[in-house]
């Protein structure tokens, strides 16, 4: 669909930049197997980060300035803008092969997603925080059972997915989880800055004042992202798709998140 407003429009385009712009948090989740990680691992982030903003700017670039007005009327708002305009520029054979490394992009992002949130289970299931049968890992010292339990749960995605109209659910769902992920991440480094519990000398990344300031920034666009994201948009799916498919990103989210804080404020009275 189209954006009812200019506002709209710009607010989506931030949302597109937030999907966009991920996929360095991959490099926090191997900190354990990393050499020397308190100084490899921000190298890693800020590296990917500048890696995928370069290409993610060029893309964006190379697609804008291969569009001309009427394209771009035409195509706005198609589901697939971007396959009319690599047919156009150089013809109907560059499909198959366009949408081959499509495909390969997205295998790689899943094998990704599946590696560093599996690993994230098997550390939490370790620490006594999920069920001990997900911190089990084979003769190869592979987590098995919480790289199992990713793919069936990634799996159900495939419920919507296999729905033209599902898509920007189902990227809102993935990003959108990310993104209250780097907000309760940043939101605990601030709130440890703010009651001087921060303590500077245990990693090798020194910023000095400019490391609050940077807490705050990331905190602030995290959150912001987090909420546009997850924003109803009745253009960004089909017009005859149900209210819960419109709705479902901050109702499941929602839920997560209200049942994560009830988890951490009973972890808290137990303790008191």
């Amino acid at each position: 669909g189209t954006a009812p407003s200019q506002t709209a429009a710009f607010l989506a385009a931030l949302a597109v930049a937030g999907w966009a712009f991920i996929g360095f948090d991959a490099c926090s989740t191997i900190a354990e197997e990393t050499h020397n990680p308190k100084r490899m691992v921000p190298r890693a982030i800020f590296l990917s980060l500048s890696m995928v903003g370069g290409v993610v700017l060029f893309n964006s670039a190379a697609l804008t300035l291969s569009f001309n007005r009427d394209t771009l009327v035409n195509t706005s708002a198609a589901s697939d803008p971007v396959t009319p305009v690599i047919t156009s520029s150089f013809g109907a054979w560059a499909e198959t092969p366009f949408l081959a490394i499509v495909m390969v992009a997205f295998l790689a992002c899943g094998a990704s997603m599946v590696q560093y949130t599996s690993r994230i289970v098997y550390s939490m299931a370790r620490e006594g925080n999920m069920p001990t049968m997900f911190s089990r890992v084979t003769t190869s010292k592979i987590p098995r059972n919480a790289v199992i339990c990713v793919v069936l749960l990634a799996g159900l995605g495939l419920l919507f997915g296999l729905n033209d109209g599902a898509v920007a659910t189902v990227i809102a769902f993935g990003t959108g989880g990310l993104y209250a992920m780097f907000a309760m991440t940043t939101g605990v480094g601030l709130y440890t800055r703010l009651t001087g519990r921060w303590n500077p000398a245990l990693g090798e990344l020194k910023l000095g004042i400019w490391g609050l300031v940077i807490n705050v920034a990331a905190f602030l666009w995290s959150l912001f992202e987090f909420v546009n994201i997850s924003w109803p948009r009745a253009y960004a799916v089909s017009p005859d798709a149900p209210w819960w498919q419109l709705w479902a990103v901050p109702l499941v989210l929602g839920s997560i998140l209200g049942v994560t804080t009830l988890y951490v404020l009973i972890g808290k009275i137990r303790r008191d």
